[in-house]
């Protein structure tokens, strides 16, 4: 009889034991879905990196929100903007909150701005910038607050305005600097305490690199990557780099890498994601610049735009695929 129990308590343990890997496995499988028009932000408070919204291989907006703590994907339990494509998100460092603006509604532009406290979005103010999507946003760490530039309203309107979010108000701070445009990408450099603009759309492709000091825009004179739009960009603080990959350009989706160290630029021929554009990208601390997803191939017909949602890290020497 005691043998049969022994036995028996160690199959169960054993049984036990399984099912205890099966789930921890499939809670690590659990990730966001294939998509493109997301936006994501790093929250250096939490160690982890945010993601919201989007496109699916469906066509349809998406309001989830993510997680990712460098190893494992974690769907939050938060009811908040909606469906967003092309919004407009970063993480205010002072108050620790991810902040997000605008982006494309199920049937129209929004320009509403919401927070994430870590675990629940709130609604802090429908007041500020005009409604619109395809536009940047980075925060000003030497000045504390949140920088927006440009973007795509109704009637194909680009903007060329700069507004700076404080926690509780946006203000219109500037009219003139870069051109107006869409589907830029901007990022704060560290050492140089100021927000840098790249790239986008206006009339043709834009491949111009600028730099918000909080008073004025000004060019910078180097030459910089090829021009493109809908690419991402992050500014490594370990390497004080500014890292660009991907996007479409002049011609067709693109799979370069780029980096900037405030000098000049140099490219990159390491093997990596497939070219892509529709994508977003952030330095994760002390671990690289992390990318997500998107478009990958060239067909330009909505049913021939293959959206994925593989992982990437560059620590700037080789590009290293996260475990799905």
């Amino acid at each position: 009889m005691r043998r049969w129990l022994a036995a028996a308590i160690s199959v169960g343990a054993v049984l036990i034991g399984f099912v205890s890997r099966l789930n921890a496995r499939q809670a690590n499988a659990a990730q966001p879905s294939p998509r493109s028009g997301y936006v994501i932000a790093f929250d250096s408070h939490r160690n982890r990196v945010v993601l919201y919204g989007g496109i699916d291989s469906a066509q349809q907006r998406l309001s989830d929100t993510w997680t990712w703590d460098g190893r494992s994907w974690q769907q939050l339990n938060a009811s908040g903007p909606g469906p967003r494509l092309d919004a407009y998100m970063t993480f205010d460092r002072k108050r620790r909150r991810v902040v997000l603006f605008g982006g494309m509604g199920e049937k129209q532009r929004m320009g509403d701005t919401w927070e994430l406290d870590g675990e629940q979005w709130k609604l802090i103010t429908t007041t500020g910038p005009a409604p619109r999507n395809l536009g940047a946003m980075a925060y000003d760490e030497n000045r504390r607050c949140v920088v927006l530039f440009g973007g795509s309203g109704a009637n194909r309107q680009r903007f060329g305005d700069t507004w700076e979010w404080n926690g509780k108000n946006w203000t219109r701070v500037n009219e003139t600097g870069p051109e107006a445009r869409g589907s830029h990408a901007m990022a704060y450099h560290a050492k140089r305490q100021t927000v840098i603009l790249m790239g986008g759309y206006a009339e043709d492709f834009l491949g111009d690199l600028w730099e918000w000091n909080g008073q004025t825009w000004q060019q910078l004179p180097t030459p910089t990557a090829p021009p493109r739009l809908h690419f991402a960009m992050g500014y490594d603080r370990q390497r004080d780099r500014l890292v660009v990959f991907g996007g479409f350009g002049t011609e067709a989706r693109i799979g370069d890498t780029w980096e900037w160290d405030g000098q000049n630029w140099q490219t990159f021929s390491a093997n990596g994601p497939e070219a892509r554009a529709e994508h977003d990208g952030v330095y994760f601390s002390d671990r690289g610049f992390f990318i997500f997803g998107g478009i990958i191939g060239q067909g330009m017909e909505v049913e021939d735009r293959t959206r994925v949602n593989d992982s990437w890290l560059w620590n700037g020497v080789a590009w290293k695929r996260m475990p799905e």
